[in-house]
């Protein structure tokens, strides 16, 4: 399991992620295609990062929320308005995730 997990507690798929992001513009395909696999990674990354969020509540743990904020980095630098946006959205679709969470009752 240790593998898995970097020295901040970030477990390897989130960094590996981030890794695929940033390594996005290295790969030849049309923009079209870019920017299309740029939003499902950001969307795959926002699914990930609700899934180490402990039941109940609505708050990202620390290392999980420094994540996705250097997600929200790339995406602006390496795809300007449009990561912007894909951005936006998929950070409004976690925010709801952790929201509808926070009221399963125990």
């Amino acid at each position: 399991m240790r593998q898995f997990i970097n020295s901040h507690g970030v477990i390897k798929p989130l960094i590996d992620q981030l890794k695929v992001l940033t390594d996005l513009n290295d790969v030849a395909m049309t923009l079209g295609q870019r920017r299309e696999f740029m939003t499902k990674i950001l969307n795959n990354l926002a699914a990930a990062v609700t899934q180490r969020v402990p039941v109940n509540q609505m708050v990202l743990p620390a290392d999980e929320s420094e994540v996705w904020e250097k997600a929200g980095r790339i995406a602006l630098a390496h795809f300007g308005l449009q990561g912007e946006t894909a951005f936006l959205k998929a950070s409004q679709w976690l925010a709801a995730e952790l929201e509808e969470g926070s009221n399963v009752q125990a």
